[in-house]
């Protein structure tokens, strides 16, 4: 697949709601939406035929059994973020909310408002943890649920229409994304606390338009203040930050990702729906700390991780036990956390690398 970042644009005037398309003043601006981030892009070879097993590379710490004496329970772990002993989670799905939690399992607060209100929630994901608060987007009434450590509602933020995932950074900026949808180019917009508007920072590339694939948590806060961003149907992450937008990782998946013409052939059309079911490269989700750079994706079934030490420069592939665990959900400088079919929450060190 060639380089698909000529689709960054500039600033648009479209309001959140207008889904206006880009002028041609605003595409010979596009400039002004390309950060340059001294150390990306880098490339990153990932090699299934050099998978091992995960415990050759990963080592018992601790589990983490959620404690169910509450009023709410948390259902489905989707996604985390560790700070501290502290463990922030959402549920999308069996019992919609914001949960916090000791690592010995203690509930510390469950947000679990669900409704049509302006502090209520139907389906959260793309968790945000800063210093005071935490926050959840709410693809189903297009909005940021912010609330404070202590679990009590603070406000509320507006996304436009069609996103699929938003989140509010550091900030206080919210950053959108509309996967490949093809609307009105939009793939990434962007607004600052104090604009009335949201600007579009990147639009959809030509090949990918309307193959509208949901990445989950596909918008991350990352240790250096920085947005990390995966999209649908790219070999690629990118670095979003103060408006702007970088290629971040090139992921290099050894021939398995076909290449442009094998995926406008066998993958795009008015059938490419079916047809994304048979792409080798599923799944594809990231988490990164200082530390480590960590790539889940599934393959013919099995689910890989790759695991990168970024201050060696070593890496290892491994292949997940899915008789035991869905896959990684969070990694820090010192541990992964691993969501397990039993529903809990494995804690392990990387060894190895």
């Amino acid at each position: 697949m060639n380089r698909l970042t000529t689709s960054i644009i500039a600033t648009a005037a479209a309001a959140a709601v207008a889904f206006s398309s880009c002028s041609d003043s605003n595409r010979k601006q596009q400039k002004e939406h390309e950060a340059d981030f001294t150390t990306f892009p880098q490339t990153v070879k990932i090699d299934i035929s050099e998978a091992i097993d995960m415990d050759k590379v990963f080592e018992h710490k601790g589990l983490v059994s959620f404690e169910e004496n509450t009023e709410n329970i948390i259902g489905s772990l989707h996604n985390i973020v560790v700070r501290g002993d502290t463990i922030f989670a959402i549920d999308p799905y069996k019992n919609p909310g914001i949960y916090a939690y000791l690592k010995d399992g203690r509930q510390l607060f469950a947000y679990c408002s669900v409704g049509n209100g302006p502090g209520d929630l139907i389906a959260p994901t793309c968790i945000s943890v800063t210093d005071d608060e935490v926050s959840t987007y709410d693809g189903a009434q297009f909005k940021i649920i912010v609330i404070g450590k202590d679990g009590k509602y603070r406000r509320s933020i507006d996304v436009p229409p069609m996103t699929l995932n938003a989140i509010l950074d550091t900030e206080g900026n919210v950053w959108a994304d509309f996967s490949n949808q093809d609307l009105a180019d939009e793939r990434i917009m962007w607004k600052a606390p104090d604009d009335t508007a949201y600007s579009t920072v990147m639009e959809v590339p030509d090949l990918l338009k309307g193959m509208t694939l949901i990445v989950m948590e596909a918008l991350q806060n990352l240790p250096d203040g920085t947005v990390g961003y995966t999209p649908a149907m790219e070999p690629r992450i990118y670095t979003l930050a103060d408006g702007k937008i970088a290629e971040r990782y090139n992921l290099d998946f050894n021939g398995l990702w076909p290449d442009d013409e094998t995926f406008k052939t066998e993958f795009t059309g008015n059938a490419w729906a079916p047809k994304s079911n048979y792409f080798p490269v599923k799944s594809l989700r990231y988490n990164e700390s200082d530390r480590y750079l960590v790539i889940r994706f599934i393959n013919d079934n099995m689910t890989y991780l790759y695991i990168l030490d970024k201050a060696s420069g070593r890496a290892k592939i491994v292949r997940v036990n899915t008789d035991l665990y869905w896959g990684c959900v969070f990694v820090n400088d010192d541990e992964i956390y691993m969501s397990r079919k039993d529903d809990c929450l494995e804690i392990m060190t990387i060894n190895s690398l």
